[in-house]
């Protein structure tokens, strides 16, 4: 049998009846042996807690002993905990679910009493309500805390207890909105208005011209990515040279162990030594050129960047002097060629 434990500011009247009533027992339904006696222990603790003062931890055995074995009296005794605790709408949701069990069950004098209790604090209720400027969208809900709201829910003045909690509204193919309020202890109205939400599609198109690969259009991205593009280029033009050294170099070899055209073993080594690095050779040289040549005209046909003074006028026209290098290669030698424009 359990007894409960009342707030000490209750009216006379109502400790007396609560005193009276609450000490009949509800009957558990389908709990197990062991969920029982863990709900008679929760229960015992929490009084005693609650009799100590120690509210803070009082509530929370009542709420575990009445989630394992639902009673009347220990829902009532809970939201006594909460109103004691300030959390003014729990209590008042409590009291309220506690008068609709005490009803279903012919219990009248215990739903009166906490209907009385729930009318007591309708007053001290601080209240929270949802306004969406353009109506509710498509699949609207709202995360208040760790309660989820439906689109139904706008326009109610919902009771909230005391606190800090973050808002985050959603709906279908639109961008989260997230806010936050801080809800004081005394009792008061607040108004939170969701503005319209933007399009899922506007948000992403926004990300795509804002970096990614169209940043590469910029005048700045152009010229990052010309110097980039010159780099690798001047990398081949360093590689084909090496390799056409290096054949040169293979030459000497093979006039060395080839008479005429006759070779030994390491002179038609040295032959297609020479003929791989005359073939890598010209690959690497022809397109590190050509990636130099791509980064030049990226960077020059690069827009300017945007100032206040005109741009500068070309001096002169003239023709640049050029220079190039190419080697070859025979199975009976290898040549370096090398030529020019003035």
């Amino acid at each position: 049998m359990r007894t409960s434990v009342l707030s000490t500011t209750w009216r006379p009247l109502h400790a007396a009846l609560a005193l009276s009533l609450l000490v009949v027992p509800t009957p558990a339904r389908g709990q197990t042996a062991m969920e029982q006696a863990a709900a008679e222990t929760l229960f015992r603790e929490a009084r005693d807690l609650l009799q100590q003062g120690n509210i803070t931890e009082a509530c929370p055995k009542f709420a575990e002993s009445n989630r394992l074995e639902p009673k009347l009296g220990t829902l009532l005794n809970l939201a006594s905990c909460h109103e004691q605790q300030g959390k003014v709408a729990s209590a008042w949701t409590e009291f309220n679910q506690a008068a609709a069990i005490a009803a279903a069950a012919n219990q009248e004098g215990r739903a009166e009493f906490a209907r009385t209790r729930a009318s007591d604090l309708e007053g001290k209720l601080t209240r929270v309500v949802f306004q969406a400027a353009t109506g509710p969208a498509e699949g609207l809900s709202i995360q208040l805390g760790t309660q989820r709201l439906g689109a139904a829910a706008l326009g109610s003045k919902i009771p909230i207890d005391p606190g800090v909690y973050p808002i985050e509204v959603m709906a279908t193919g639109k961008q989260r909105w997230s806010t936050q309020i801080d809800v004081p202890t005394e009792p008061t109205l607040i108004e939170v208005s969701i503005p319209p939400l933007a399009d899922e599609a506007m948000s992403e198109k926004g990300t795509e011209t804002s970096g990614g690969l169209s940043s590469l259009f910029t005048p700045a991205g152009r010229r990052t990515l010309s110097l980039v593009v010159a780099g690798v280029g001047l990398v081949g033009v360093g590689a084909g040279a090496y390799l056409g050294i290096r054949t040169f170099v293979q030459k000497g070899v093979i006039e060395d162990h080839c008479q005429g055209l006759f070779c030994d073993q390491e002179g038609l080594e040295a032959s297609r030594d020479a003929r791989t690095s005359a073939t890598l050779s010209t690959i690497t040289f022809l397109a590190g050129g050509a990636l130099l040549a791509g980064g030049a005209v990226l960077y020059l046909t690069a827009p300017p960047p945007s100032t206040s003074s005109p741009p500068k006028a070309r001096t002169s026209t003239a023709r640049k002097p050029t220079l190039w290098l190419s080697p070859d290669a025979t199975p009976w030698g290898a040549a370096l060629r090398l030529g020019g424009a003035w």
